[in-house]
């Protein structure tokens, strides 16, 4: 069952969840092997109309997002972890 450990791991965890949602956008936009930024993840999530959780849907903005986005990064990659989606 390749990639059951994974999927537990998200379904556990919403923030895995988004940032998996994130990355395939970005593959589908060809952006996975640039510098992406907290601002650059927000105007997707935006344009794409991805969920940023713990973002009231009065807050999913460009102004909210990139301060949300990089707690989720932080608490995600703590001490230079790998996440692997």
């Amino acid at each position: 069952m390749d990639g059951h450990q994974e999927a537990k791991q998200r379904a556990a965890n919403p923030n895995l969840s988004f940032l998996r949602t994130v990355a395939i956008q970005l593959n589908e936009q060809q952006k996975l092997n640039q510098r992406i930024s907290a601002s650059d993840i927000a105007q997707t999530c935006l344009e794409e109309d991805i969920e940023i959780p713990g973002l009231s849907p009065e807050n999913q903005t460009v102004e909210q997002g990139p301060q949300q986005i990089g707690r989720i990064m932080g608490a995600l990659l703590k001490e230079g972890q790998e996440v692997v989606l």
